[in-house]
């Protein structure tokens, strides 16, 4: 069921990173890998080459990783 809605949050939402769908669904990072992970392998979404902020080094990269939906119509 939380695969659903995430699915449905980035379906929504795109692009979306992960500091966005952390604050949404208030989860552990371990989770959110996995989850997304899996989504990723399903062909439900698509990772986007992450793009930096501007270089100042202060965001987490990990945190900035993008999410778009390949179920958009």
């Amino acid at each position: 069921m939380i695969l659903t809605k995430l699915q449905d949050f980035i379906d929504t939402n795109a692009p979306v990173n992960r500091q966005q769908i952390n604050q949404h669904f208030n989860m552990p990072a371990t989770v959110l890998t996995d989850m997304l992970s899996l989504l990723t392998k399903k062909g439900k979404i698509t990772r986007l080459q992450q793009q930096s902020c501007g270089g100042c080094t202060n965001c987490d990269g990990f945190l900035m990783e993008s999410y778009s939906s390949n179920t958009q119509p």
